[in-house]
């Protein structure tokens, strides 16, 4: 599938001309090889063909092409709560992660937010083998060893599987974002506890395969 977002739309929301050209009938027999033929062969280097899994639902697994403008501005994409979980049957699963390094802090204190932010969940059970990610929000803490490691040394991560049911009667708020993942502001006191854990996994990556 391919999304065509010229530069009018360069902040990734379609405005109504680009969704009336979309369904226009003349587009209706062309697919995507040919698309990417009249933009190289009309203005070659002026548009390029990128996938940016950080803007798909976390639950959709389709392969999307987009198809941007080669000179657009950089932006940030912004994950907002959109609405509050009350079913627990909705949520396949709430995964918490972290280096392994905070295990010791986060089996005695629980999980707690920075000022300001929110804990941020994965509602994927499934874990990547060779990077560790569970959701395109993680992507930055893939890298996460320590200063002057060398060789082939393993980068270790824990998993924390949060039982949603007994945390929402505990009262523990969670909210769906945007992008279908899962936030939550913790208690009353912005934690979670460590008796709302309902599993733990531990897996070594090694550095080398993060590259």
């Amino acid at each position: 599938m391919i999304w065509w977002v010229p530069g009018c739309c360069s902040t990734r929301i379609l405005c109504s001309f680009c969704w009336s050209q979309l369904h226009h009938a003349r587009w209706l027999e062309v697919n995507v090889y040919d698309v990417r033929a009249y933009a190289e062969e009309g203005n070659p280097g002026r548009f390029e063909f990128v996938t940016e899994p950080d803007v798909h639902s976390a639950m959709d697994t389709r392969q999307l092409l987009w198809m941007r403008t080669s000179y657009r501005p950089k932006k940030t994409i912004t994950d907002a709560a959109i609405s509050r979980i009350f079913d627990p049957s909705t949520v396949p699963a709430a995964i918490y992660k972290a280096p392994s390094s905070d295990w010791k802090t986060l089996k005695t204190d629980g999980i707690r937010a920075q000022p300001n932010c929110l804990i941020h969940l994965s509602p994927r059970d499934f874990i990547e083998e060779n990077t560790g990610s569970i959701g395109t929000f993680f992507k930055d803490m893939l890298k996460l060893t320590k200063p002057g490691e060398s060789g082939r040394k393993a980068t270790s991560f824990i998993y924390i599987h949060l039982d949603v049911e007994k945390a929402l009667m505990s009262g523990v708020d969670f909210y769906r974002t945007r992008l279908a993942n899962i936030v939550t502001t913790g208690d009353r006191t912005g934690v979670i506890r460590p008796s709302l854990f309902k599993d733990i996994t531990q897996v070594n990556i090694e550095k080398d395969s993060l590259k």
